[in-house]
Parts: C-alpha cells; structure tokens; sequence
C-alpha cells in the first residue's frame, strides 16, 4: 500500500515536497497524524495551518496542538538481493505503524465522546434530584395544607359557609396534588428516557472502544510478526552481501 501525503500529493515515505521514490532508500522525515485520524508530511501540515485551520481531507476543524507528531524510517539503503521484498515489507511495516497512529487517534477520540456522554448522564443525574427533593418538598407542603385543612374543619364544623370553603379548599388542594403529581411524572419519564439513551451510548461507545482495542492487538502482532521477518530478511541480506573490507566504499554508496 503506498501512503500519500494529500496536501503535495508525494509519497508520505519521502520527506514533505519531495517527489522521490521511496524504493530507493531515502529516510522519512517528520509525519503529523490530526486528531480526525489523516497523515500528513509535518512540513506540509505546517505550511497548511499557516493559511487555513481545517483538515486536508476531510475538512475538519483543526488545533494545532491536537496535531501528534510521528516518526518512522524505512531504512538508510536497499541491501542487494531480496531487495524488493524487504522494501515491500518495509512499507508493510510503514502502514502498519500508520494504522497503529489512526487507531490510537480514533481510540482517544471515541474516549473524548464517552467522557461527554458521562458528563450528560450526571448532569440527567443531577436534574434528576433536584425534581425528586422539589417533590419531596411538595409532599411535604401537602401535609402541612392537610394539617391546616383539618384544623379548619374542627373549628368551623358548626357554620355551612365555612364548610363550603373547606370543600372548595379540599378541591383545590386535590388539583394541586394531582397536577403536581403529573407533571412530577412526566419530568421522571423524560428524565428515564434520557438515562436510558445515556446508558445505550454510554454501552455502545464501550463496545467500540473494545473494538478498537483489539484492533490495535491485532496491528501490534501484525507488527511484531513484520520485525520479524524484517530482520530475518536483512540477515540473508548480509550474508549475501559482498565483504566490505574488499572495498573502501560504505554500504550505503554501494547501494546506489
């Protein structure tokens, strides 16, 4: 796979503007990978921010300090013999150190969403116990009217325009009950539904950051088992190899 930088369009194994090839041998230079997962020669990226704070590729808003700066190397030459095939995992190994860069990138991103998600259930939470003491409060507004109210009733229980007040009272009260505790339901169902959502984000955002985990697993082993091979290639590599004390050039000219 051949990474590109989108901003000059070269090989993201080359230094930023360079258009060489890669295959020859010339060392990566700086790379800054943006917090919406893309890569780019660090050079370039800089010149980029210079004139807008958007992404390359995606057009995502940018802060230069969430740009995470990497470093990779393919190699100071091309050993002869086995020379495209230890340049093809080098690039393999390249991609592979990319992707780990991206997944790491996604993985604190969806980190960043949870947070938030955490945040809203608690401010659900906090909301949630004010509307449970207001109806604390009411209830106990409601037993201090029903006190009253049967205070009223012994005193005047002998004059009938009181007893009409008491009963207007009495109707009163019971609307006041009955609304507030149908507004209290209310605000509990919606509040319930909110949690509910919260928790269903909360679990899926879990199970993608799980995934992402043992994406990046999968990737480490990938690498490993690269390295791997790498060496053993660049081994064989040296054996084959003429003597260098045969010659007074270094390795790195007899490859070119």
């Amino acid at each position: 796979m051949r990474t590109a930088c989108s901003i000059c369009l070269g090989s993201i194994l080359t230094s930023g503007g360079d258009d060489s090839d890669p295959s020859i041998g010339h060392s990566v230079g700086a790379i800054s990978a943006t917090e919406c997962g893309h890569v780019f020669h660090e050079t370039c990226l800089l010149r980029w921010l210079q004139k807008s704070r958007s992404c390359p590729t995606c057009r995502k808003q940018l802060r230069p300090d969430r740009v995470i700066r990497l470093f990779l190397d393919t190699g100071d030459y091309v050993l002869p013999g086995g020379g495209d095939e230890l340049q093809a995992l080098r690039l393999q190994l390249v991609d592979a150190r990319l992707r780990l860069a991206e997944a790491a990138i996604a993985e604190r991103r969806q980190e960043a969403v949870a947070d938030e998600l955490r945040s809203d259930l608690h401010r659900a939470q906090s909301i949630a116990r004010t509307y449970n003491a207001k109806y604390a409060s009411s209830l106990r507004e409601n037993c201090h009217l029903r006190a009253d109210l049967r205070a009223m009733r012994e005193e005047v229980r002998d004059k009938r325009q009181l007893r009409r007040e008491n009963t207007v009272l009495q109707t009163a009260l019971n609307a006041k009950e009955r609304e507030i505790r149908n507004c209290v339901a209310r605000e509990v169902a919606v509040l319930k539904g909110e949690l509910r959502r919260s928790e269903y984000q909360i679990r899926a955002q879990a199970l993608r950051i799980r995934k992402l985990e043992e994406e990046l697993q999968r990737h480490q082993i990938m690498l490993r088992c690269s390295d791997v091979r790498l060496n053993t290639l660049r081994q064989r590599s040296q054996k084959r190899a003429p003597d260098v004390g045969n010659t007074s050039c270094s390795p790195a000219e007899q490859a070119r």
